[in-house]
């Protein structure tokens, strides 16, 4: 997702549009630019995304399946996708900010793609 920026702080968003518009402004008051959330990042309707966390004093690796709306995500839609499936899991976390996503090869064929959450602080 080249030069994308973010942070997984508040609450999940009721919509894609508001979320959007919320990336939109973070670019803004952070002088970013390139944001497209229209643009097509994976060309895959279903992904499995793993993430570090904290339970009970403990790192944990969670792993999330994420649907695609369509055949393919765009920016927007898998990003809004995971600061929603990640960020209550983050709450008072140092290492929120997303830095990109990796590809982990997967031993099962019949797996959607396995892609390791960057995180940074």
């Amino acid at each position: 997702m080249g030069r994308v920026y973010w942070r997984f702080r508040g609450d999940p968003y009721a919509d894609l549009a508001s979320f959007n518009e919320a990336v939109h402004r973070y670019y803004v008051a952070c002088s970013f630019e390139g944001w497209d959330p229209d643009e097509v990042v994976l060309r895959c309707p279903l992904i499995r995304v793993m993430y570090m966390c904290w339970k009970r004093g403990r790192q944990i690796e969670p792993i999330v399946e994420l649907s695609a709306d369509g055949e393919s995500f765009t920016a927007g839609e898998l990003l809004f996708k995971i600061h929603n499936a990640v960020v209550e899991h983050l709450r008072g976390m140092d290492h929120v900010y997303f830095e990109g996503l990796s590809l982990h090869t997967t031993k099962n064929p019949n797996q959607p793609p396995l892609y390791g959450l960057m995180q940074g602080s």
